[in-house]
């Protein structure tokens, strides 16, 4: 079921800084230098992913992995992409009977496959992040500011299930990024049934900045500045006039609906106007809503 949206905007949040103490950070050498972008696809999801790979391809050409959900997703996305003329390798992965738990923890031991050479990176983006310009270069910016950093992060907000969105994320393919993705995929694991990914992943930051007071750790999280990577279900704090790079929008519809909408908003996006995400923001909570979140 949806999430309900809370009743007010919150602040957007810092990156948290290194504990006092802490030994300065060292700047990697070198951003990875082979990017990797990997999206999920369902069947029922197809017509989004058909949008998806639309602005993605407008925008950039790294290497495309799609992990297909069930055989009628692979043929789907094979179609697409012939039609596109896009060249992406497709991972078949079923899930049964497409149990949430199911997916995520498909999602995750694609990441985990692909994070098995090193010097690269691996961005995972949902089907309905959107992509508006190449965000690779935000990606290898946030991993690369310092060689701790395991993986960049976009950012959620929500009281529900916590600060950081797996809906868009970047990891380094070194041991840091292995190490961080093996203790996600562990928690995930520990739940009977499975447990949601999102919530385990706030679970483990959380911890994780509570084991740093004793002292330096072997891997940090960073996050990706919300103006930027637009988690547009909540009302976040954002300059008018702002493009995000990434568009990852909410809408309580069925997936025909929220391609229907959701192409308006990006046609208008890739005209170069911000109106509809200017007064999204601007308003009160409740027109937000209705604008984005909401049939109209």
């Amino acid at each position: 079921a949806p999430e309900p949206e809370p009743a007010a905007p919150e602040p957007e949040p810092a990156t948290p800084e290194p504990e006092p103490g802490a030994p300065a950070p060292t700047p990697a050498a070198n951003a990875p230098s082979t990017v990797v972008v990997l999206t999920c696809v369902s069947a029922s999801y197809a017509p989004l992913f058909e949008l998806w790979l639309e602005r993605y391809a407008a925008v950039a050409r790294h290497e495309l992995v799609i992990c297909a959900l069930d055989a009628a997703a692979a043929d789907a996305v094979a179609a697409c992409l012939e039609r596109r003329r896009v060249e992406a390798r497709i991972l078949l992965r079923p899930c049964g009977e497409g149990k949430r738990s199911a997916i995520w923890r498909a999602r995750l031991s694609v990441v985990a496959e692909l994070l098995v050479e090193d010097d690269r990176l691996v961005i995972h983006s949902d089907v309905d992040a959107f992509w508006l310009k190449d965000a690779a270069a935000a990606a290898q910016k946030a991993v690369a500011a310092d060689s701790r950093v395991a993986a960049a992060f976009s950012l959620d907000g929500g009281r529900a299930r916590g600060l950081l969105c797996p809906g868009f994320y970047a990891v380094r393919g070194d041991d840091a990024g292995r190490a961080f993705v093996a203790a996600w995929t562990a928690r995930v694991d520990a739940v009977a049934g499975g447990g949601d990914d999102q919530l385990m992943l706030n679970q483990l930051y959380e911890r994780h900045l509570l084991a740093r007071v004793g002292g330096p750790q072997a891997w940090y999280l960073a996050t990706l500045p919300y103006a930027d990577f637009q988690r547009c279900h909540r009302r976040h704090r954002c300059p008018p006039g702002r493009m995000p790079t990434v568009w990852h929008p909410w809408l309580a519809e069925p997936v025909s609906e929220k391609v229907a909408v959701w192409r308006e908003v990006l046609d208008e996006l890739g005209n170069g106007s911000t109106a509809t995400l200017d007064l999204f923001y601007s308003k009160g909570q409740a027109l937000g809503s209705i604008l984005l979140t909401r049939r109209v």
